[in-house]
């Protein structure tokens, strides 16, 4: 995504275009699918202790939303996010996915 002055000026994947570093910023998200391994320890009704572990696999539906929610703005090299919001997203989903053990 490439925005100048706040506003969206293009969008979609693999875009090519020249930019003015002073007044323009790209925001690169993921697409692609993404993995997140996760594992939970958990405590039964009768106190036995079980682990269930696993790997989610999810892939972002709505890219503008999601450069709303995490930085993924990209340095003046373009190849390094600014923050580190991108590598927060397979923590959030992992947390978002978290069963109730009971």
């Amino acid at each position: 995504m490439k925005t100048v002055n706040g506003k969206v000026r293009k969008k979609g994947k693999g875009l090519s275009f020249l930019y003015n570093v002073a007044t323009a910023s790209i925001a690169a998200v993921p697409v692609s699918a993404q993995e997140a391994p996760f594992i939970f320890k958990l405590l039964t009704a009768d106190f036995q202790s079980v682990t269930v572990q696993g790997q989610m696999t999810y892939r972002v539906a709505e890219p503008e939303s999601m450069a709303e929610m995490l930085n993924y703005s990209l340095k003046n090299d373009g190849l390094t996010y600014v923050s580190e919001d991108p590598l927060k997203l397979s923590d959030i989903s992992g947390v978002c996915k978290r069963p109730n053990g009971r």
